[in-house]
Formats: structure tokens, sequence, C-alpha cells
């Protein structure tokens, strides 16, 4: 029934339904093309996720050796995430091999797949026009762009799954809460709370609002309810097992990072100032280029007058008969950005990431305010091509300047260190000991990725691991490799004079020297412990 409507509305309209198809095709080119490039090198956070990832392809078990793991330990005890975003890996490495590339597929995916999400979303919300330019804002949105090329678990996993429960939401009410569609969308907040550490907030607070809806249709509201909980404790019962059987661990991000609020005036006006900076003017739309977790920029800047608009006069632009009322579409903005405002740094890019898949709808609703305010029909219609100008040319300008830019695609990514490690792969045969020079950013993980260590070897291999006093892992030795400072090396090399090879961050004069890698001015230098 739904394909024959849908094939009936493609043949009324096939104008519209085309540039859709074609948007489409840009959006998922943009978020699948060469994604071992965009962004340039790659983050640890991302190697984590993918290598525990390949770890389960290979072993079934993450990294660690933790079989079927409902919690991975990340890069030490402060470090403890959900699993979902390394099983999910698992599954692209299995297809197309261990890469970086392979391992942000799924984020490339998942962006994919809700920008379909987010037409469809809003095309109940508001009807067709509505949706329309909230898929194109979606398709050339920086902070969604970049979000889908990232294989951190907190990039698009969220905004994936918050998405995905509205749409089911939608879908469950117009079916009167039908049991089938109750336990599917269920299964779907419960598997939220598997993505990330503010997801486990966002999806309670989700089925908490999904319960209130329930309570008000009046209808078998005990049954549905437990339908309803039935399908989210399904979903969750990975968290709910490492809730109950590693509270420590469950807990272990939020305790590193966790603002302190009292009930006093300052206490209030902090607050305040945090959940409203996710929503402020420089954040938003006068910031591209700025660096913020993981993001270079977030909305595109045409957007700015539209989007208040909407912000402000939302309920001009909804349909009131759906399930997504006005109060619930703000609390969906407050359960986005809730995790962070209480937790430090706002606005956070990364902890707010589920607005993405929001704010596209709040600039389309503020678009179709604006058009639908102007009387005289050619100007609503020379308004809704210079719209679509405007924010086709703002997308394609941010999309060539971070493409040409290297600062910009290497931004928290770690090309020194990427480019470094991948050299040394092809020295490292010719070398009984490797030193690397120890800093930041776990190092360890690059090796494990680009010197092909299989995690069978990690596992069975003669390794080291300390903590510094925060609860991140220090790690000394992984087999022939050696992470330390640049005195501890040169101490090392004296007492075992065996063939070695030196990876260090400044120039030095007591080795001889065989290479350096140089990105945008810094550089990282090799040596051998004696001439070759």
């Amino acid at each position: 029934m739904q394909l024959t409507t849908l094939k009936a509305q493609v043949k009324q309209q096939p104008i519209l339904y085309g540039g859709l198809a074609l948007l489409l095709v840009i959006g998922f080119g943009l978020r699948l093309f060469h994604l071992g490039q965009y962004p340039l090198g790659v983050n640890q956070d991302e190697l984590s996720n993918i290598y525990d990832g390949y770890a389960i392809a290979e072993t079934g078990a993450d990294r660690w050796g933790q079989r079927f793991p409902v919690i991975l330990r990340g890069f030490g005890s402060l470090d403890y995430r959900p699993p979902l975003y390394a099983w999910l890996s698992a599954g692209t490495i299995q297809v197309f091999g261990f890469s970086v590339a392979s391992g942000r597929l799924v984020s490339a995916v998942l962006g994919c797949l809700s920008l379909v999400l987010i037409f469809a979303v809003a095309k109940r919300l508001g009807g067709s026009m509505l949706a329309s330019f909230a898929l194109l804002l979606a398709t050339f949105s920086p902070w969604h762009l970049l979000f889908s090329r990232i294989a951190s678990e907190g990039t698009m996993l969220p905004p994936f799954f918050l998405i995905s429960a509205c749409y089911l939401w939608q879908r469950a009410r117009s079916a009167n809460y039908k049991p089938g569609t109750l336990v599917l969308l269920g299964l779907c907040i419960g598997l939220g709370t598997n993505t990330y550490q503010a997801g486990k907030l966002l999806f309670f607070l989700f089925a908490a609002m999904c319960l209130v809806d329930l309570w008000q249709q009046r209808t078998r509201f005990f049954a549905n309810a437990a339908i309803f909980v039935a399908g989210c404790l399904l979903g969750a019962v990975p968290q709910i097992i490492a809730l109950l059987a590693a509270p420590s661990q469950f807990f272990a991000r939020a305790n590193g990072t966790r603002e302190s609020y009292g009930f006093s005036f300052e206490s209030f006006s902090n607050l305040f100032r945090a959940l409203t900076s996710y929503f402020s003017p420089e954040f938003l739309f006068f910031s591209f280029k700025t660096y913020n977790n993981l993001s270079i920029g977030r909305l595109l800047m045409v957007e700015f007058l539209p989007f208040y608009i909407g912000l402000f006069f939302l309920y001009k632009a909804i349909n009131r008969k759906q399930v997504i009322t006005l109060g619930a579409f703000y609390f969906l903005l407050f359960m986005a950005v809730i995790p962070g405002v209480l937790t430090r740094d706002n606005p956070h890019a990364l902890r707010g990431a589920s607005l993405i898949v929001l704010l596209p709808l709040v600039t389309a609703a503020g678009i179709v305010i604006i058009y639908r305010t102007i009387a005289m029909p050619w100007l609503r219609n020379a308004f809704l091509v210079i719209a679509t100008v405007l924010i086709v040319w703002n997308g394609l300008v941010d999309v060539k300047v971070y493409a040409r830019s290297e600062e910009l695609r290497g931004q928290s990514m770690q090309v020194l260190l990427t480019k470094s490690i991948q050299r040394l792969a092809t020295y490292q045969n010719a070398y009984k000991n490797i030193y690397i020079e120890n800093g930041s950013n776990e190092p360890y993980i690059y090796v494990l990725t680009f010197c092909n260590i299989k995690p069978q070897e990690f596992q069975r291999a003669d390794n080291k691991v300390g903590q510094n006093k925060d609860g991140w892992d220090e790690f000394e030795k992984l087999g022939k490799y050696y992470f330390l400072s640049e005195q501890e090396i040169a101490a090392r090399v004296k007492a075992a004079p065996v063939k070695s090879l030196l990876l260090l961050n400044k120039r030095t004069a007591a080795y001889p020297a065989i290479d350096s890698v140089e990105h945008l001015g810094e550089k990282m230098y090799f040596y051998a412990s004696h001439a070759e």
C-alpha cells in the first residue's frame, strides 16, 4: 500500500522527487567518497573502536581479550565505553578487510540512512516543503557531513538512533500503537543506550517521553507500556549487564567529566549558560574552520536567520495532529544537549551530536514560515529558488574549503603520528627493537593498526602497561616496540646494544639519521641505534 502511494506521488510530482533523488545521491557521495583521506590521518578514539571491531571479527573478543564485550575498556579505567560501534565495524571489517576506511564506513552508512529518515520525519512533521529543505540542509551540513565520516562512537550512532526513534514513534502513533510498532520503537530506544555515554541519558528521557504519550492516549496503557518497556529492555540488555556486572566501569566516563551544579543562583546561571551555548550564533553559524571536539563547523552560515525564526515560531510550521508536538520537539532539543550540559567544556560538539538530525528541521521550519508570510506568488517562488541556491552555494564552498585544507582535514586526526607509524612499518622487520618517543594520543594503537599486528598477536605479546593518576593507560612495551621518553630511550639503547630503530620528536646528533616525516611544518625523525 505504501509503495503504491509512493509511486503515485512520484508520478504527480516528478520534478520534486527527481530533485530529492539527486540530493540523496549527492549526500551519499559526500559521505562515502575516500573515507580514508577525508579526514586526513585518524583519531586515536577512532582507532580504538576500529581495532576492537577487528579483534571482535577475528577472535570474538575485544583487543584486551574480553569475549563478547558489553563494555569496552578503551584506553584505561577512565575510558570504558559502550561497544556498539566496535560490533558494527566488526561487520564491515569482515566484508572489506581491516582498514581505517572500513571502520569509518559504519558512520558513513548511518549518516546516509539518517538523511532518508530526516526527510521521512520532517514530512510527517510539516509536509513536503519542510521535508525537502530539511534534507537539503542536512546534506550540506558541515556538522552532519564530517561526523558521518569519523569512526567515533559519539559522532553518528546517537543521531542515527535518535532520528530512527522519532520515525518509529511517528509510525507507532499513526498505527494506534499496535504491539509490533511498540516493540520496534522500544528496541530502537534500548539499542540507543549502547551507542555512547551521552546516549544512556538521552534515550532514557526519550523512553520517558513515549510513556507519557502512551498514558495520555488512555487506551490499554498498562499493556502497551509493558510491551514498549520490554522492547526497551531487550535493546538495552548489554548495558544492563554492564551496569549490574561492573557498575564502576559503567559510570567511569561520566564520573571523569561531570559538572557540579548546586541550588545557588550562580549554579543556575552556569546551567542556563551551558544550555543556551548550544544554540548560540557563534557556535552554530559563525565559527566554520574553528575546531570543536571533532567538528570544524556546525551549520551553514546562511541558515542563521531562518534557524532562529524556526526556533521561536516552530508552532507555525508543524502539524499539530502528529505525535511530535511542539512541546515534544522542544524536549527533543533539550534531550540532545542535556548530556553535554551536565558535563564540562560546553558547548561540546561531540556530546551534542544528536542535534545534527534535529537542527535541519528547525531551519527548514523557518524557511517554510518565511515562505508562508510572503503574499505574492511570484515572490514566494523566487524566495524558494534563492534559499535553495544559497544553501547549495554555502554548502559547496564549505566542502571545497575543507577538501583543499590539510589543516582542516587533519584537525585532531594525529596526521603526523599516522604518517610516521605508516613509514615505520616499512622499516620494522629490519630491527630487533623499536623505540618510539612517547607522547599523548596512545601511539601503541597506531602501531597495532599500521604495523599489521593481529589481535591474537597483541593478546599474546609481551606487553607492559601502566596507568597515570587519572586512569589513562601508559603503554610502555608492546612486543619489540617500546614507548619511552627520550632519556629512557637513550638509557635503554646504551644498556641493550642491539640493532634498533628510534622514532623521536626532535632532531638529535646522538644517532645516525635515516629518515623523517613532516606535516604542516612539524616533523618526526627516524634514527638507527648505530651506523648501518
